[in-house]
């Protein structure tokens, strides 16, 4: 990877890097905190994963992975996307954490005594780098009424809880005492969050489609069918003034259309796949008596197979364009 040249170059080798010694699994709620808990040779990788909405749960890069010769970088496994999924599995193979923190799996990185930091530190960024943007579906809020559902679980049977609740639902002090912790609070929802950056996070993977090019233009032809039903159901006559032709939404109107596509639109595009892909099955059942796997079938005038990874495949894309 070419090096930036703004960036200030670090030859230090690795024998050099001390670890950091730090909890497994410490939640990180802004982006500057990885520096400080991150070994230098993996930080902008753990970078690009908060950029990307991938949450890192521990790493290790120092000193003392030189003798096995693997340095790592560990994620949560559960809460990658479907497309980040595949990619994680061609690095190894997920893994029950004992923390009850779900399942994790590592990303490894080979590594050499004489190895400066900007070389592990560009082996660790191409590893970042090939996987996709997604939802940050990890961050989650706390409305007011949710903490006191946990509070009643976990200590109703004392006299006091039903005292603290009372105090809680006090105009105001739900959202101070959060906000004197650090914490944010959000009006609108009336959700805590661990920071605003986390906030910013979870309303952007809630609000927006993710900005990825190439899978919008794949699909684009298919959800503009989606979105003229939805529109002509909501009377809207003038619907190509709205998001533009078929043509256009590849170029001028590109921006525009895609604006104007709601979750329904995909969710309904994805359903029309899950049919044909029950389908293809349905076919499979009624027809592999009287023909063999990879035959081609008059009567429905297509090859008979069990194989719906192409299905699968365009279901899980369009997973990745959900709002």
């Amino acid at each position: 990877m070419e090096q930036n040249p703004l960036e200030k170059s670090n030859k230090t080798s690795l024998n050099e890097v001390s670890p950091i010694h730090k909890t497994r699994g410490l939640v990180i709620t802004k982006k500057e905190q990885i520096k400080e808990i991150v070994e230098s040779p993996v930080v902008k990788a753990c970078e690009i994963f908060w950029d990307k909405n991938i949450q890192t749960y521990e790493s290790s890069a120092n000193s003392e992975n030189i003798k096995s010769g693997i340095a790592w970088i560990r994620i949560n496994f559960d809460t990658l996307s479907e497309a980040n999924k595949k990619i994680a599995l061609q690095y190894g193979q997920p893994y029950e954490e004992t923390m009850n923190a779900g399942q994790m799996i590592e990303l490894p990185i080979s590594v050499k005594e004489n190895e400066t930091v900007d070389e592990i530190s560009n082996k660790a960024e191409d590893i970042a780098n090939s996987f996709k943007n997604q939802k940050a579906v990890w961050i989650n809020g706390m409305t007011l009424q949710e903490h006191i559902d946990w509070l009643n679980q976990r200590y109703g049977k004392y006299p006091e809880t039903a005292t603290e609740i009372e105090r809680l639902k006090q105009p105001g002090v739900w959202e101070k005492e959060n906000t004197e912790k650090g914490k944010y609070f959000d009006p609108e929802t009336q959700m805590v969050f661990s920071s605003e950056e986390l906030f910013k996070k979870w309303k952007e993977g809630s609000e927006s489609v993710i900005d990825n090019m190439d899978l919008k233009n794949k699909y684009s032809q298919e959800i503009i069918d989606y979105v003229w039903k939805r529109l002509a159901k909501e009377g809207i006559s003038n619907a190509d003034d709205v998001i533009g032709t078929r043509d256009s939404i590849k170029n001028e109107d590109f921006e525009k259309f895609w604006n104007s596509v709601k979750n329904e639109d995909i969710q309904n595009l994805m359903s029309a796949y899950k049919n044909n892909k029950a389908k293809q099955l349905e076919n499979f059942e009624t027809y592999k008596g009287k023909y063999q796997e990879g035959d081609f079938v008059p009567e429905l005038g297509e090859m008979l197979s069990r194989d719906t990874s192409w299905w699968d495949d365009k279901i899980s894309d369009l997973n990745s364009l959900l709002k």
